[in-house]
């Protein structure tokens, strides 16, 4: 029963891929030099990662993770030796709960870092 399930779902995943092209699409990502992600973003560091947090903010859906940095030398940006700054990344693990997004990055107590990052409104 299970694998009979499972070739159906198979199948009417590629019938509605063949029938509704239009609404089949990926995202392409495009491999950028050093310059370009510097031109980019708003600021760039050298850091050591100090901790994580995964978290649910209210009203939202999937779960994040708040990894605190120490600056170590800034490359770009208004930022200090020394400072410290929290980088917001989807996806995380908590308990049970566990949001998975493909592209997030993994950061490791301890790990020194170089990061591209782009400041969000409001946040």
């Amino acid at each position: 029963m299970f694998s009979y399930r499972l070739t159906l779902s198979t199948l009417f995943a590629v019938a509605s891929t063949l029938v509704f092209p239009a609404f089949a699409s990926a995202t392409t990502m495009e491999e950028l030099s050093f310059e370009e992600m510097t031109w980019i973003a708003d600021l760039v560091v050298e850091a050591t990662v100090q901790n994580n947090v995964v978290e649910r903010t209210e009203g939202r859906e999937f779960l994040r993770t708040v990894t605190h940095l120490t600056i170590e030398s800034v490359i770009k940006g208004d930022a200090y030796e020394g400072e410290h700054i929290d980088v917001l990344a989807l996806g995380g693990r908590r308990g049970a709960e566990e949001t998975s997004i493909e592209s997030a990055p993994i950061f490791t107590p301890d790990e020194r870092v170089l990061v591209f990052l782009e400041q969000r409104k409001g946040e």
